[in-house]
């Protein structure tokens, strides 16, 4: 029922998570290379997180999150996403830019 549209396919960056994931396994591994103390609840906390992010940065290297787009309508796959929902185009009201509001300064006299 939807119009003629060749299916586009947008694919997230891999480099970006690649870079992302080596930042996260320097925090890791760094402070056993520097023979730090590894003691301290704070560094154990920081490469538990650390070590966290860099294996959901590892699986989103391994399935990379994707845009399909076609004449029926829009799905997103791959990443932490189990099951793809096809949204259909005649489901979508309008696409816009989302605008943050604006920041209220708070001044004091």
């Amino acid at each position: 029922m939807g119009f003629e549209m060749k299916t586009t396919v947008i694919t997230v960056s891999r480099i970006k998570y690649l870079l992302l994931l080596a930042l996260s396994l320097v925090f890791v591994v760094g402070p056993f290379a520097n023979g730090m103390d590894v003691d301290d609840v704070v560094l154990q906390l920081c490469i538990g997180l650390f070590g966290l992010c860099a294996v959901a940065f590892a699986w989103v290297i391994i399935h990379p999150m994707r845009l399909h787009m076609n004449g029926e309508g829009f799905r997103v796959e791959g990443g932490f996403i189990r099951r793809p929902k096809l949204v259909r185009w005649r489901d979508v009201d309008s696409f816009f830019v989302f605008q943050p509001p604006a920041q209220r300064q708070n001044r004091r006299l």
